[in-house]
């Protein structure tokens, strides 16, 4: 095993790493930095389990105390080539000043030549923030669960940068980890190019639950991105993996992109899309392709008791190419300011909560 554990109140300054740490034994790893970190080139805490083509270790733990600050290029970059799980709680504010490709934290399991390792889990805590080119980075090709939950808010100042990335797997490739779950704290901001990307190709399910404020900042004109709110996907239209998709907005929250949500699934399980009450989606694109929510691939089924802004195609687009079952609920404090389009199915239009309310559906 290799342990380091700085006390509190104390600084560690490197010129290329914080603290480094590169377990090529058989144990675990963990790290607990109880002070603030600073690299002047790198990471401002490194650790890794073996390597991608030696794969040992077991688990990989890095832990930051509270009101902490780590900064580097590179905040926090965990690597686990080993058995066990990946797990990062930072508890402190976390900083990566490479501004284009800097990651706040990045936290993986194995690689795709080396699929190795089981869950990966970071935390960030209450009032914290989590800064980069890129916020946070869970990335797993191990056998288990990827989950994100940021109590704190997450920036991605890179132009291109993700506010939080959550990925199992890769399309095309043998199926990697299981279920994927994201959550944001409430009264949080989460932001960034897409400010939550969830894509799951492991057997599982996904899920993201937003509980403060996501802001995307493209526009939805780059390649490797489009100005998604939130981004999730299981699997893909060629290549289906995962069961059930589930975005649920809480009371209060906002969630804004070119297309504020967009929900892909091609797994074997459902699509449920819920917005809270006095929680509000917005799409800001003022193309065909700009909606609140845009659904495609499994049948779709909306809760809706908060407020959908449309964008330059409309508030709602269900699957056009595929003849499903899908459902809009509305309850009486929803609001729709755009077209809601159905797809070729059976589609179903129902109220439900409880009190009364007012629709005009012409």
């Amino acid at each position: 095993d290799i342990t380091i554990t700085t006390e509190a109140a104390t600084v560690v300054q490197g010129r290329m790493h914080g603290i480094y740490a590169n377990n090529k034994g058989k144990g675990k790893t963990t790290i607990t930095a109880n002070g603030d970190v600073t690299a002047m080139v790198a990471e401002g805490i490194a650790v890794r389990n073996g390597r991608f083509d030696t794969p040992v270790g077991t688990d990989l733990t890095v832990t930051t105390g509270v009101s902490t600050t780590v900064s580097g290029y590179e905040g926090i970059r965990a690597l686990n080539y080993g058995s066990g799980s990946t797990t990062v709680t930072a508890n402190g504010d976390v900083t990566a000043t490479g501004r284009s490709f800097g990651l706040g934290i990045i936290a993986r399991n194995g690689r795709l030549e080396t699929p190795v390792g089981m869950d990966v889990t970071v935390t960030t805590g209450v009032g914290t923030t989590i800064s980069g080119g890129y916020g946070i980075a869970a990335l797993n090709y191990g056998s288990g669960s990827t989950t994100v939950t940021a109590n704190g808010d997450v920036t991605a100042t890179g132009s291109y940068g993700l506010g939080i990335k959550a990925r199992n797997g890769l399309s095309f490739r043998p199926a990697a980890g299981t279920d994927l779950t994201v959550t944001t704290g409430v009264s949080t901001t989460v932001s960034g190019y897409d400010g939550i990307y969830a894509h799951n190709f492991g057997s599982g399910s996904t899920t993201v639950i937003v509980n403060g404020d996501v802001t995307a900042t493209g526009d939805g004109s780059y390649s490797f991105g489009t100005g998604f709110g939130i981004n999730a996907r299981n699997g893909s239209d060629i290549d289906p993996r995962g069961t059930d998709l589930t975005v649920t907005i809480g009371v209060g929250a906002t969630v804004t992109g070119s297309t504020a949500i967009f929900a892909r699934n091609y797994g074997s399980g459902s699509t449920t899309v819920t917005v809270g009450a006095a929680s509000t989606v917005t799409s800001t694109g003022v193309d065909a392709n700009g909606f609140a929510i845009d659904l495609r691939g499994r049948p779709g089924n909306i809760v809706l008791a908060g407020t959908l802004n449309g964008g330059g195609g409309g508030a709602v687009r269900f699957d056009q190419a595929a003849a499903l079952e899908d459902r809009l609920e509305l309850h009486p404090t929803a609001t729709v300011n755009g077209n809601v389009f159905a797809g070729p199915g059976t589609d179903t239009l129902a109220f439900g909560g409880s009190g009364a309310g007012e629709f005009d559906l012409s």
